[in-house]
């Protein structure tokens, strides 16, 4: 693993803050002493050295991730300094946070989208209306079945329901942003925001109506 990690879009120089020599703002470690830097500002594709876009190469990312990773080992610091001890604990925790982001679909395209703010794409001409967004994540009928089901085996049929519903606008979302149709893009999120609501209502009364009244004094609220 290169010593660079990737932050090409913000070059510059800073002080190391241990022996005060000039250091690229792209490395991790000062090329004089040896120090490892504080970490920089930088977006989540910067941190992990991987290309920026909807969608990322997951084999790269998890290579990636883990060989930065070993690199900032807790292990390694041990004979170190608490200052450096510090830092590379707080490397580690902005390299899992970017990790996290970028694994996942959903919060990778929540993040791209907040990334391209919407009114950047007035140039790239007209956005699509809401009706052109699928039915499957436009109408919510869920909800009204949700607060008529009383069987676990009505649950299990309205979450796989729901799980099919969110896998097709989780499809349609990264579509969207593709496309940088940034306006459906955020509708589409919203919808899924939604969804993922009701479904967690859905675990909760499966667990309620699976363990009886005993498990808790109540079934949990419908939200509306």
């Amino acid at each position: 693993m290169s010593n660079v990690i990737g932050l090409t879009a913000r070059p510059g120089l800073e002080p190391c803050w241990l022996c005060h020599a000039r250091v690229d703002v792209r490395v991790m470690f000062c090329s004089r002493c040896g120090a490892l830097q504080p970490p920089r500002a930088a977006t989540h594709y910067e941190r992990l050295g991987v290309a920026a876009g909807v969608d990322v190469d997951r084999e790269n990312l998890d290579t990636r991730y883990e060989a930065l990773r070993r690199i900032l080992a807790a292990e390694r610091f041990t004979a170190k300094g608490l200052g450096e001890r510090s830092l590379a604990a707080r490397h580690r925790e902005a390299l899992d946070e970017a990790y996290q982001v970028l694994k996942d679909p959903l919060s990778r395209g929540r993040y791209w989208l907040s990334l391209n703010p919407a009114d950047t794409a007035r140039a790239e001409g007209p956005q699509p209306a809401a009706n052109d967004v699928p039915v499957t994540i436009q109408d919510l009928p869920l909800q009204a079945e949700l607060a008529e089901a009383m069987t676990a085996q009505e649950l299990d049929l309205l979450a796989q329901r729901a799980i099919g519903t969110f896998e097709d606008g989780l499809m349609t979302l990264l579509d969207r942003l593709r496309r940088q149709e940034w306006q459906a893009a955020t509708e589409i999120l919203a919808r899924l925001d939604q969804m993922e609501a009701i479904m967690a209502q859905i675990r909760q009364k499966r667990v309620f109506v699976t363990e009886g009244p005993g498990a808790s004094q109540e079934a949990p609220p419908l939200k509306d």
